[in-house]
């Protein structure tokens, strides 16, 4: 089952059907808990990069965005909050809990949003004085 999150911005599992989604963004395979572990940030900038991307084509909102991994509770969860904190101004609390009022099986992990909110908030100073 996927959950409308945002307009056109959907969350599930990976038994969730890609079918008539533009950009299907699939973390099954990455690996949070180790990649935080070495501040490896790649992985889910990327995906919010991405997601923005496809959600603001041509500067409207018009193609249809699913963000899946295994379970659908911890991966994806995490980076549409995190689209959500970056892209909408919401803060990492408002942006998980906007995400868990849609999709109740979310689990909230503070530990990565509050090390990849200062990641971003440190490359957005730097880029905004060096661009």
């Amino acid at each position: 089952m996927s959950h409308q999150i945002a307009k056109n911005l959907y969350l599930g599992d990976d038994q969730v059907s890609r079918e008539g989604f533009h950009l299907a963004l699939d973390l099954t395979e990455w690996h949070a808990e180790e990649a935080f572990e070495y501040k490896d940030y790649s992985v889910p900038y990327r995906a919010i990069q991405e997601i923005h991307k496809h959600l603001y084509k041509l500067g409207s909102i018009n193609e249809l965005v699913l963000v899946f991994c295994h379970g659908g509770m911890d991966r994806s969860p995490f980076v549409v909050a995190m689209y959500l904190h970056h892209y909408h101004g919401k803060t990492v609390y408002e942006a998980y809990e906007a995400v868990k009022k849609r999709h109740p099986q979310t689990i909230i992990h503070d530990d990565w949003a509050i090390s990849f909110s200062k990641w971003l908030s440190s490359r957005n100073k730097y880029s905004k004085r060096n661009p």
